[in-house]
């Protein structure tokens, strides 16, 4: 799998299928440190909405540690829907999004990951956003990121 060799490269430790979140079934489970992520990644068509984000905690709420962040990947981008769920509830827990010139990047230098993720987590906890890249489309839905 793309995403377990990429972050094994980046020098996680890496659980696939984890199950972290039993009954429901999870793409990753990464560890850098002390810092444990829980990785869902989205192949759609469009752009994720807010059901990804609501899996994803989902997920998170059924793991033992509350330390989980969440990683949430979509090719496709967010929905600003998804975007604005994501920013009212980044009190309860951490969910990072990538998109995909992010997850290019990180493929093409995957020890540019950590830092990445430490950037990310520092914007959502700050500014209420994590910084994906990526531009609106003009049907209200962020674009490819």
């Amino acid at each position: 799998m793309l995403l377990e060799q990429l972050f094994r490269r980046a020098r996680f430790r890496v659980d696939r299928n984890a199950s972290v979140a039993k009954p429901r079934q999870t793409d990753l489970v990464a560890r850098y440190g002390d810092t444990w992520y829980l990785i869902e990644a989205k192949w759609h068509n469009g752009p994720a909405d807010i059901d990804v984000f609501d899996a994803v905690r989902s997920r998170m709420e059924r793991a033992a540690s509350s330390a989980v962040i969440g990683i949430s990947i979509s090719v496709n981008g967010f929905t600003n829907s998804a975007m604005e769920d994501l920013r009212l509830r980044r009190d309860r827990v951490a969910i990072l999004l990538f998109g995909e010139d992010e997850l290019t990047q990180v493929l093409s230098t995957p020890r540019s990951l950590v830092n990445l993720l430490r950037m990310k987590r520092e914007k959502l906890i700050a500014h209420g956003r994590e910084g994906t890249a990526g531009a609106l489309a003009g049907n209200g839905r962020r674009g490819r990121s």
